[in-house]
């Protein structure tokens, strides 16, 4: 089994401007609260409110596997993945009153999708439900690059935005 500090996630790092306003908002924070201009982000975050309504969030698995690997994901096992992780999703956002149902489960034995070689077709092919809906991919070998072609080391995931979004206001 290979040691998982050695592994990495596959996220980029914030940009630059975002942790300088994380910053800013820190300092501007404590300011005011030195001021007595309001209340602190300490306060807002523990604050009581009135718990959000239920949030119901469609949730699309899809496993994805290399012919080699497939031989390690049995129905048993598939069903124990996906199972965990709808667990571990609900238990995370529980006290937003967040939850995740499962819609629909794919598992699709194909090498170049498995590596993350042809991702956009595989999330064309497989994609399920709505804008609003959450779809998870579980690739069985997914590999950092090096930037020049070399191999990487092994990943645990990565996480994408969509690339537009539209803000209405009201």
């Amino acid at each position: 089994m290979e040691n998982i500090s050695a592994q990495l996630c596959g996220t980029s790092a914030p940009p630059a401007s975002l942790r300088e306003m994380h910053v800013w908002l820190q300092k501007e924070s404590r300011a005011r609260t030195r001021r007595g201009l309001g209340i602190s982000l300490k306060d807002l975050v523990f604050e009581k409110r009135a718990a959000p309504p239920p949030l119901v969030v469609e949730t699309h698995f899809h496993i994805v596997t290399t012919l080699d690997q497939a031989r390690y994901f049995s129905s048993t096992t598939r069903s124990a993945l996906i199972s965990n992780q709808a667990a571990v999703l609900n238990q995370a956002y529980r006290s937003a009153n967040i939850s995740f149902h499962v819609n629909s489960t794919t598992y699709t034995i194909k090498n170049d999708w498995a590596t993350d070689q042809n991702s956009t077709s595989m999330k064309k092919a497989l994609r399920r439900g709505g804008y609003s809906s959450l779809n998870i991919w579980f690739q069985s070998n997914l590999s950092s690059w090096d930037g020049n072609g070399g191999g990487g080391t092994l990943l645990l995931g990565y996480c994408t935005l969509p690339t537009k979004v539209t803000y209405v206001y009201d």
